[in-house]
């Protein structure tokens, strides 16, 4: 299957998720509304924001996690490892 991806990773062509890190900048975009979100919040921006068909959010990984949560909480746990955000409880994710 031919896939053509845009310089930020979006797929035009085909079902393939982008990798993690097409996700840091939409997650902080999520992220930005002053209030806390929870990752399962941040994660429904996240697609909305990218434009993801249904084919790619239904993706799943050896888990059975989807891949596309598991991209967007990887791109979370970068952006909190690195101290772009913090967690004021468990699973919350306030605004950088």
């Amino acid at each position: 299957m031919s896939v053509t991806v845009d310089d930020e990773g979006v797929v035009v062509q085909g079902v393939e998720v982008p990798a993690f890190h097409i996700f840091l900048r939409p997650a902080l975009a999520a992220l930005a509304g002053g209030q806390p979100l929870l990752a399962r919040e941040a994660l429904e921006d996240v697609v909305a924001s990218r434009g993801l068909t249904a084919g790619q959010v239904a993706q799943t990984i050896a888990s059975g996690q989807g891949r596309v949560h598991n991209r967007v909480l990887w791109a979370l746990s970068y952006l909190f490892a690195t101290g772009a955000v913090t967690r004021p409880q468990l699973s919350a994710l306030p605004t950088p």
